[in-house]
């Protein structure tokens, strides 16, 4: 693509993988985002929590002045609680439903249009469908949490989905399965949405193009990522976020522009979106490659630009620059 990608989508860095301080919600993170977002490249970040309410006070006044799209991660405080949506025992769902809330107030002051959420762990086939019915009602409870704390947005709650026996090992899960589930519930809840990541698809053996093409209208916001999932013994095996072209990865420009023609194929950057602009963000882990934190996140940024160049979008450009 010869134009410039503002003209289609808000391009992000997931700042968590940036600076891994930021998984456990300490350190810096208003000036981590801040320096993440001096490059004119981004106009979107993914923040996750802080635990400090100063740090939180700084981080939001200085998102509702960056005028970026803003979309929060819940997985690394989930993880920190040891609580996830599709708990099998009632009191661990309701945990984790009541820590989900406190992170959409959280979400909310930070002027996020997203909220991005996992399933949890798979509990086996014989108990599939009762972690279904499990996730469904956290999901809509979440939802419905999302819309009433709504002032001039409503947050979206988008679910990631990963794999099943590789390395997260969710409940959600192959694409086919997920964007029936999802499907179902979005009648009931217009603010549930689905996050494609590319690294995933990898893993759970699927084709980017026919994983977008199942989900279609469902995709609210997407991921670009690499993985190893060849060799076991390497490593960085599974979903480890690692820098795109190292030896053994799945992810180099080229798999970058058929990811991002799969995404216009399935309409994800011709319709209106939760955020301004759809969102993509690159989510590449400082600390799984050689260099400098600063050199691997700007070889990342130049990964895309080459993938950027390669692709073929086959869609008018949407705004203006």
């Amino acid at each position: 693509m010869r134009d410039s990608w503002h003209k289609y989508m808000s391009l992000g860095y997931v700042h968590t993988v940036a600076f891994p301080n930021g998984a456990k919600g300490e350190g810096p993170i208003k000036d981590q985002v801040a320096q993440l977002l001096a490059d004119d490249a981004y106009r979107a970040v993914e923040v996750s929590w802080v635990k400090d309410p100063a740090e939180r006070e700084k981080l939001a006044g200085f998102l509702a002045e960056a005028d970026v799209d803003v979309v929060f991660l819940t997985s690394f405080p989930m993880t920190a609680h040891g609580v996830y949506f599709c708990d099998l025992s009632e009191e661990g769902r309701q945990a984790a439903v009541e820590l989900g809330k406190k992170l959409i107030d959280e979400a909310y002051l930070y002027g996020a249009r997203m909220m991005l959420v996992g399933s949890g762990p798979y509990p086996g086939p014989e108990k599939r469908d009762q972690g279904l019915k499990q996730l469904a009602k956290s999901l809509g409870e979440l939802c419905s949490y999302a819309r009433s704390k709504a002032k001039d947005h409503v947050l979206t709650i988008t679910l990631e989905h990963f794999d099943r026996d590789v390395d997260k090992k969710f409940l959600l899960g192959p694409t086919v399965e997920t964007a029936e589930f999802i499907r179902e519930l979005r009648k009931e809840h217009d603010n549930l949405g689905v996050t494609l990541d590319q690294s995933h698809l990898y893993q759970l053996g699927e084709d980017a193009e026919e994983s977008a093409r199942l989900l279609g209208d469902l995709i609210v916001h997407a991921h670009f990522a690499n993985c190893v999932v060849k060799d076991q013994s390497h490593p960085l095996y599974g979903d480890k976020h690692t820098p795109f072209n190292i030896p053994g990865g799945e992810v180099g420009p080229e798999q970058i522009a058929s990811f991002l023609e799969a995404l216009a194929k399935s309409g994800y950057f011709s319709r209106p979106q939760p955020t301004r602009r759809p969102v993509v963000s690159l989510e590449v882990n400082v600390m799984s490659g050689e260099g400098s934190p600063e050199e691997i996140i700007q070889a990342t940024k130049e990964a895309f630009l080459k993938g950027w160049e390669l692709a073929e979008l086959g869609i008018a450009p949407r705004f203006e620059v």
